[in-house]
């Protein structure tokens, strides 16, 4: 067969092949969105839950926003300043309060705080004079482990307030 007999027989044939689903109305799913790290915190988000709503993750956490925060996100290795107060059940004693100047890469601190300060992908990360409610589950908490005064499988209830960060 003649190579421009062919050409032009195929070449109708190619461009449907290529075009095929190029009309599709459904988007991709198989597709991964990538947002720049610089463009994070500017997209578009899921509407927050609402005022003093109490959220739980799939890991247990359970959160509620008293205030939130008008201040910038604290950065991965910043060191944060943080008033807290920590309760075993809901309008019990406090076992613990203070100032905590925490660093979250170099401070041990039970999971629930990093959590429940930073965020993951189900938390939103606490914003400079935000306050909030933590409920910690054991797991996320102090386990079987005895702390104190805390009994182990303990669930915690702490009111954080992240005041600034520290330079």
């Amino acid at each position: 067969m003649n190579t421009k007999v062919l050409l032009f027989v195929l070449t109708p044939i190619m461009s449907l092949l290529i075009c095929t689903g190029c009309q599709r109305s459904e988007p991709d799913q198989t597709r991964e969105t990538r947002i720049p790290a610089e463009q994070a915190d500017t997209a578009p988000k899921a509407d927050p839950p609402m005022p003093g709503a109490i959220i739980e993750t799939s890991s247990g956490l359970k959160y509620q926003d008293l205030e939130r925060g008008s201040g910038p996100r604290p950065m991965i290795g910043q060191s944060l300043q943080i008033y807290y107060t920590g309760r075993l059940k809901e309008g019990g004693e406090p076992f613990d309060s203070g100032v905590f100047n925490y660093n979250p890469i170099k401070d041990k601190t039970i999971r629930g705080w990093k959590l429940g300060i930073l965020g993951d992908g189900e938390v939103e990360a606490m914003r400079i004079g935000g306050r909030r409610k933590l409920i910690i589950p054991p797991d996320l908490g102090y386990g079987s482990s005895e702390t104190g005064p805390v009994p182990p499988q303990s669930t915690l209830i702490f009111e954080i307030e992240l005041r600034k960060t520290i330079e």
